[in-house]
């Protein structure tokens, strides 16, 4: 099974990460990100490996998201026409 990364901790990521460990094996393999420590500690109460990932940043997919299920919970920044957040991480 490969790794489950959700991109974004928020609401929607912290509810995908409760229905994909209700689905066996799941969790052992699962990686959230976050911008913030606050956030990284709300996944890790969940039992899940959290990392810090700041989309208004210049970066790049990271590699832990190479040949792995992505879900991409982030919502677009609050100004511009284009999302720049998910156009960072392609």
């Amino acid at each position: 099974m490969p790794a489950q990364v959700i991109i974004g901790c928020g609401d929607i990521g912290r509810r995908l990460v409760s229905l994909l460990k209700s689905q066996p094996g799941r969790a052992a393999s699962m990686t959230v990100t976050t911008r913030s420590n606050q956030s990284r500690e709300l996944a890790a109460q969940l039992g899940v490996k959290a990392v810090i990932l700041d989309l208004d940043e210049h970066c790049a997919a990271p590699e832990y998201c190479r040949d792995a299920d992505v879900y991409y919970t982030v919502p677009p920044q609050n100004t511009g026409v284009t999302d720049r957040r998910s156009e960072r991480l392609i």
